[in-house]
């Protein structure tokens, strides 16, 4: 019994460890709302972009991500973004192309996403801030 309880401790502490340190990525819900900046990867000037939302949701077996942004500034704000689709143990399938975006000062963004891949189950965000 106590080698049976010492494996269980071991195993739980292994999983644990793995998931701390991103070893294994859990599938998004989907048709839920995603808990919004564990998606984001941010690089540049990015900081008045506030995330409203993102949606993910499977469309005839493809995943879909719709995100909203708003110009949280007083400036005009200039960025690219783009999705990276990762599988179900969380290596990266695809990364799509940049694409430029362009928020007036209070004005809201929405976007959205499609996997190229049936086997795509979570997704990141990059937002790269070009000012």
């Amino acid at each position: 019994m106590a080698k049976y309880l010492s494996f269980k401790v071991v195993l739980m502490s292994f999983v644990f460890t793995c998931v701390g340190v991103g070893f294994m990525t859990a599938a998004i819900p989907v048709g839920a709302q995603v808990a919004k900046e564990t998606k984001i990867i941010r690089t540049g000037s990015t900081k008045n972009l506030k995330l409203e939302s993102v949606k993910a949701r499977k469309a005839n077996g493809y995943l879909q991500v719709q995100v909203t942004l708003i110009n949280d500034s007083s400036r005009t704000v200039e960025f690219n973004y783009r999705f990276r689709w990762l599988d179900e143990a969380g290596f990266k399938l695809a990364e799509e192309s940049w694409q430029p975006a362009r928020l007036f000062p209070g004005q809201s963004y929405d976007f959205e996403g499609v996997a190229g891949e049936v086997s795509a189950t979570d997704f990141s965000i990059e937002l790269n801030g070009m000012n």
